[in-house]
């Protein structure tokens, strides 16, 4: 709306057209999904409103592509008489009509009849009554017009050639009219001024540097992220779902894994435990953000295409929008699997695991949305995400020795978020274990002498500390930072490859 409009102004604007396209009584409702399960507003109202939608702005020109189409006759004619009424104050509205009732098509002051391609009349209603009785084909009495047009320019199946003859007919006997002359006329003497036109008012805003927003970024980032905000929560079986799947799944993980110790066979199954953590961080995440962007893609090209808000700005609410419930489902999620499991029993180890599964949950999100902006599809989406996960997953750690990785994939290790997640929860877990029991050896050994390693000296215990393991598992202490920088550095370089594409997909609405 006009940013001269206070808050007060606006929400009186809105209450007005909610009257005017009859939307009172399902105000409060959930527009919904047609096809979902949950009660939302019926096909008719979803058509009002989104004319509604358009209408808040009173721009000059409306194109309205069937605005009466999947409604009832009397919402029907609601919806013109409220067009009527805006054309009366001076806005042009053009609409198609197909097949309108008797009472619509009495409310339009012009009419242009199309057929094969060709106009076959404009003007009048009363002129277009005239025009073909002149040609003998005269309305009947009694008869809708709008009908009559119809029946008469149709193409019959079966009579394709005396069909077309009579349209053609129709059509060139249009062009030899007064009318038609003129309405071409006037039609070269526009194009002409407007290409010798030095002041036209939208070419100056550009050469001006005129935004084509009405309101400011932080305005649009505000709304913007309340919307995304709500429409996350309002889809409470969506929200409710990720919950108990966190539960459930960390209660399951929790009780496979109960209490292990950390011993010579307990080591596999501790090292196991951390990679089902990052793996179900990372799934869970994925599949709940790779149907968002294709979902919305639609309401997304046509509020960009008329002004309501910038690409950028619609890409960082939606991204920030599910950092919260990420960093709640994380929390819920180790709060149980971490101490049930018998990790590393330190309020330090256990803020390290918290804050890792986030940057992990945060990087498959990354992931999801540069899916589903590249393939638009829901489909496509949920077919491409499961098999590009596996390669992450065989270069995290556990699967394949990061030292034995052959030297043509070893670029595929520095684009796992597994790989560096799997390394920093490991050194998490391991560091400060100075020991790990053996068979049959109760207390630490001293060193074996020089010409025997350890696992010579006691052949049962292939390792004597945490160190070991990392050794092992040729993970080291010393990567903690560059894990962490480059476990930041990926989701930041799949946001903005996602966000070219959300980019280039509106540049192309527009042309």
């Amino acid at each position: 709306m006009d940013k001269k409009l206070d808050k007060e102004s606006r929400l009186g604007r809105v209450e007005e057209v909610i009257r005017e396209m009859g939307l009172t009584k399902c105000a409060n409702n959930t527009i919904g999904d047609p096809g979902g399960t949950k009660k939302c507003i019926s096909g008719g109202e979803r058509k009002r409103l989104s004319f509604a939608s358009e209408a808040l702005t009173n721009p000059p020109i409306f194109f309205c592509d069937e605005p009466t189409s999947g409604l009832d006759s009397f919402m029907a004619q609601s919806i013109v008489t409220t067009l009527q009424k805006m054309a009366s104050k001076g806005r042009i509205i053009l609409c198609t009509i197909h097949q309108p009732s008797s009472e619509v098509f009495s409310m339009f002051d012009q009419i242009l009849l199309l057929a094969e391609g060709r106009s076959a009349f404009m003007g009048t209603r009363k002129a277009a009554m005239d025009f073909f009785e002149r040609l003998s084909y005269p309305c009947p009495n009694n008869y809708n017009p709008a009908d009559h047009f119809i029946l008469t320019l149709a193409i019959v199946p079966g009579q394709e050639d005396v069909s077309r003859q009579r349209t053609h007919f129709i059509c060139n006997q249009f062009q030899e009219t007064e009318e038609y002359r003129q309405i071409a006329k006037e039609t070269r003497d526009l194009n002409q001024t407007a290409r010798d036109s030095q002041s036209d008012p939208l070419l100056t805003d550009i050469l001006a540097g005129e935004s084509r927003y009405e309101v400011s970024w932080l305005t649009q980032f505000r709304y913007l992220f309340w919307r995304s905000w709500i429409s996350m929560f309002r889809d409470d079986n969506l929200t409710r779902v990720r919950f108990m799947q966190a539960l459930t799944l960390a209660i399951v993980l929790g009780l496979i894994y109960l209490q292990q110790t950390v011993d010579q066979k307990g080591i596999m199954s501790l090292n196991g435990a951390i990679f089902l953590l990052i793996t179900h961080t990372s799934f869970c995440n994925i599949f709940a953000v790779v149907t968002t962007f294709p979902s919305e893609l639609y309401i997304f090209l046509r509020e960009y295409g008329t002004g309501l808000y910038r690409v950028d700005t619609y890409y960082l609410t939606k991204s920030l929008a599910e950092v919260p419930l990420v960093i709640v489902t994380t929390i819920l999620f180790v709060a149980i699997t971490y101490w049930m499991i018998g990790l590393y029993s330190s309020l330090e180890s256990y803020l390290v695991a918290n804050g890792v599964l986030m940057l992990v949950g945060t990087n498959a999100i990354s992931l999801g949305y540069f899916v589903s902006t590249i393939c638009g599809s829901v489909t496509i989406s949920l077919a491409v995400a499961p098999p590009l996960l596996i390669p992450f997953m065989l270069f995290g750690g556990l699967f394949v020795n990061t030292a034995n990785i052959p030297i043509y994939f070893v670029w595929l290790e520095y684009l796992s978020w597994f790989k560096f997640s799997n390394e920093i929860l490991m050194v998490n877990q391991w560091r400060n274990i100075d020991y790990i029991p053996c068979p049959n050896v109760s207390v630490p050994q001293a060193a074996p002498n020089q010409t025997q390693t350890f696992q010579t000296a006691y052949p049962q215990c292939l390792y004597r500390s945490g160190k070991d393991v990392l050794e092992y598992t040729t993970f080291s202490e010393d990567n903690l930072f560059l894990d962490i920088c480059m476990l930041v550095v990926l989701q930041v370089g799949l946001r903005l490859i996602a966000f070219v594409a959300v980019y280039a997909r509106a540049r192309r609405s527009k042309e």
